[in-house]
């Protein structure tokens, strides 16, 4: 029987400490429902990208402080013990697709930030409308789902129709785990307002990064909380954590 990833990563959240502790849970669960592309982090400085999904587990990538390095999930699998289960039509070397060159995209941003990786400079490659001209109609994965890493999903309508929805950016997260600090941005990071009314919730984009930093052990809530509503207002139980 399949895990479900939402609980499986619930439990992660409470139990384990460590990347190794994740990795550890991680790859004893045999299978994962949705396949997904898990990047764990932790305050010692190790890193890795996970690949998870009905055929099996498999670490892609893995670093340390020892060992650094820099880890780019797209949504395709790219360990090779699971690409061979890709959609031909969601491969890296499909040009139609946005995996390819959204991957290509982020690295060459990363190579040319090297050794200037701060808050900042994440922010500015979340924000990036690198090939934004591409045409998201044409993507074989899901039409109008754009190119871009910073991606204005729309087709371009007054009103928004979850029957026939554009896919695009939600939201943008940067995760500082020697901190304990996450750095949201609810919208888009770039600061653009929307065009369009399928846009949805995007008229009310901060444009900026809002901290929360997680309290040490033993001052943790009862229970998880939210730090925003689905409008993107920080919630009264967010606001002691909020730096």
């Amino acid at each position: 029987r399949s895990s479900d990833l939402c609980n499986l990563s619930e439990r992660m959240m409470k139990d384990c400490s460590s990347v190794e502790d994740a990795l550890q849970l991680l790859e004893a669960t045999p299978s994962v429902s949705p396949a997904f592309s898990v990047l764990l982090a932790d305050a010692f400085g190790d890193l890795a990208h996970v690949e998870v999904g009905l055929f099996g587990t498999a670490v892609h990538q893995r670093f340390s402080k020892e060992k650094p390095g820099l880890a780019f999930a797209v949504n395709c699998y790219q360990s090779q013990e699971l690409k061979h289960f890709n959609d031909p039509a969601a491969e890296l070397q499909a040009e139609e697709n946005n995996n390819g060159c959204r991957l290509a995209r982020g690295r060459q941003l990363a190579a040319e930030l090297r050794g200037k990786l701060d808050v900042a400079a994440f922010r500015a490659i979340l924000s990036d409308h690198g090939n934004r001209e591409r045409n998201p109609e044409e993507n074989p994965l899901l039409k109008w789902w754009g190119y871009s890493i910073c991606n204005h999903g729309t087709r371009k309508n007054h009103s928004y129709d979850a029957t026939a929805a554009p896919w695009g950016t939600v939201s943008a997260e940067v995760f500082q785990p020697s901190l304990r600090a996450l750095h949201y941005n609810y919208g888009w990071a770039c600061g653009e307002k929307a065009e369009f009314g399928d846009q949805l919730f995007q008229s009310r984009s901060w444009s900026h990064f809002c901290t929360f930093v997680s309290p040490f052990d033993g001052q943790l809530p009862p229970s998880h909380i939210a730090c925003t509503t689905v409008e993107g207002e920080i919630t009264p139980e967010a606001q002691p954590f909020r730096r």
